[in-house]
């Protein structure tokens, strides 16, 4: 009552299929457009001057603190450390620098309205 044995036809049919090279092409084409596309706004932008307004980010600036940091090691407690920590706090306070006023974000987790947690154990 089962299904009749398959025929040699369908034996060939099933061990190797009958290639489709128009449609495997069009795959091909299709697959390479879409990388393409998906590909072309991967670039990085261009880096902007130090004379790029100040609400934008600008490499010439930046690389102006990567110089005045790297000029020398500065381990953890030399006073090199803090001539560094020095620098990138004055860059912070500076007004022109963008994130001049904001309060710290809050803890992951919280909102900012939150009252802070109180301490269970204390």
């Amino acid at each position: 009552m089962g299904a009749p044995p398959p025929t040699r036809a369908a034996d060939r049919a099933l061990a190797r299929p009958r290639r489709r090279p128009l449609a495997a092409l069009a795959a091909l084409a299709a697959l390479l457009a879409v990388a393409a596309t998906a590909s072309y706004d991967l670039g990085t932008p261009d880096p902007r001057p130090a004379d790029a307004p100040v609400g934008e980010f600008s490499a010439g600036r930046a690389y102006q603190n990567v110089r005045a940091l790297a000029t020398r090691p500065h381990p953890a407690g030399s006073p090199a450390n803090e001539q560094v920590r020095a620098h990138v706090e004055g860059v912070l306070r500076d007004p022109t620098c963008s994130g001049h006023g904001s309060s710290p974000a809050p803890p992951p987790g919280s909102s900012p309205d939150s009252a802070p947690a109180s301490n269970p154990a204390g």
